[in-house]
């Protein structure tokens, strides 16, 4: 299959209007000359296009000289006339050199990640104790935060209770207003409002006997006049 493309390839390198990209390892050519290609190659219908990376290890394999024709060498005919003396290398040498050198790069890499470094060392015993002390202050804010917010949290939670209370207490003061006899209906309404709108009255009502109640909602019945 190698021999027949490669075959190719030369045939229609051979002819004018035909180029090759060094690039893209492509071959380049006018539609004309295309066309003319393919009336001599059917093979080559699929080549235009594709890239062709093994293009010169295929010139020392199979030789320009024989691309083509009758007295095409198999492959392991041409392998066996390359010029052992020369730098030539077969696309099998090729290969196996470059795996070769990649795993002499791993290793050599590998090698100086694991070098201990003193300098590096030392840096990082700066860096961990530079950490150390920076944390210190960092914990004095964390604590005065966490104390600040719980204070904070405490004064919500004593308010809630309290604003609940004094709901529960304006729930309460109309019924407790009633009980207070001499007062019509109209009044009884008039003290709870008065209550319910001021909660420092409110809490000096519930805080005062019955009979003292009784003289405190006289007294406001008094300044409403």
């Amino acid at each position: 299959m190698w021999k027949k493309d490669y075959g190719s390839l030369c045939t229609m390198l051979s002819r004018s209007g035909v180029g090759w990209n060094e690039s893209t390892m492509m071959v380049e050519c006018t539609d004309e000359a295309w066309s003319e290609c393919l009336k001599v190659d059917a093979n080559a219908r699929s080549m235009r296009h594709k890239s062709w990376p093994y293009y010169y290890d295929w010139i020392e394999i199979f030789g320009k000289d024989r691309a083509t024709g009758h007295q095409a060498e198999d492959l392991f005919d041409a392998t066996s006339n390359v010029n052992l003396s020369g730098p030539s290398r077969t696309l099998s040498e090729h290969i196996e050199m470059n795996d070769v050198n990649m795993e002499e790069e791993v290793n050599e890499t590998m090698s100086e990640s694991t070098q201990p470094s003193s300098t590096g060392t030392k840096k990082s015993v700066g860096r961990k104790r530079k950490s150390g002390q920076s944390s210190d202050p960092l914990c004095e804010v964390m604590k005065s935060f966490a104390e600040k917010t719980g204070a904070r949290l405490e004064k919500i939670a004593q308010r809630i209770g309290y604003e609940y209370d004094v709901s529960s207490a304006r729930k309460d003061v109309y019924s407790i207003v009633r009980e207070i006899e001499g007062l019509n209906l109209q009044e009884q309404l008039l003290i709870s409002k008065i209550l319910v709108k001021n909660i420092d009255e409110l809490d000096l009502f519930f805080s005062l006997d019955n009979a003292a109640r009784v003289e405190f909602v006289r007294m406001k019945l008094a300044e409403s006049i």
